[in-house]
């Protein structure tokens, strides 16, 4: 059974499967990260039985020649300095956070969409000063004061140094889906695996 993840469902969500199959027998797991735009998500599931992706709201679905199981529908939040003036904040706009050093991903991949809407919301660019597609990385720097960044409200793992706030005035929200072939989606090993990541999906986000 092979499985790819983008890094933050990786984090995420394969502990919890290593732990459900780790014992002797099938499925055995073969677990890969792939770091790719939006758009090549599909395409991965030619070389994986399941692959875990992300897309915005506002884009588009996922191609109609992929089955798709829905794991998470994720608000995105601002993340910032434990000590940053606006963490005093319940909740910050697009105007509060416009003016501020930004971390973000590169161009094409998921979430700069709502990068430039925060921009837009607020009528002027963002000032982004690095580029880091790896949460973890980001949050790393974020928490030594290096800039704003827009982090997964349920995904992103709790560190010292290091608070979200939601945002309000933007719609910023993320799917996670797992995709498919639909010939492998009826295999037993393959449902048994998305049983899986569903129950996790639903730990995830309770309280």
């Amino acid at each position: 059974m092979h499985l790819a993840a983008f890094h933050s469902a990786a984090e995420a969500f394969f502990p919890p499967l290593v732990r459900a199959f780790g014992k002797p027998g099938p499925p055995r797991l073969c677990l890969a990260d792939e770091d790719v735009a939006q758009t090549e998500f599909a395409t991965l599931t030619g070389d994986y039985d399941i692959v875990l992706a992300h897309r915005l709201d506002h884009t588009p679905p996922w191609p109609p020649g992929v089955s798709v199981t829905a794991l998470l529908h994720e608000p995105l939040d601002v993340a910032m300095q434990e000590n940053h003036p606006l963490a005093s904040k319940q909740r910050v706009t697009p105007h509060d956070v416009a003016g501020e050093q930004w971390i973000t991903v590169h161009d094409g991949f998921p979430l700069f969409g709502t990068i430039e809407a925060i921009g837009a919301a607020a009528g002027r660019r963002l000032n982004i000063v690095h580029r880091i597609n790896e949460f973890f990385v980001a949050a790393e720097v974020v928490a030594a004061g290096g800039g704003l960044a827009l982090m997964p409200r349920w995904t992103t793992q709790p560190r010292a140094g290091l608070v979200l706030r939601p945002l309000a005035g933007v719609h910023a929200r993320r799917h996670i889906d797992a995709l498919c072939r639909p010939e492998r989606a009826v295999r037993r090993s393959v449902r048994a695996v998305l049983s899986e990541l569903q129950q996790t999906a639903a730990q995830i986000q309770s309280p």
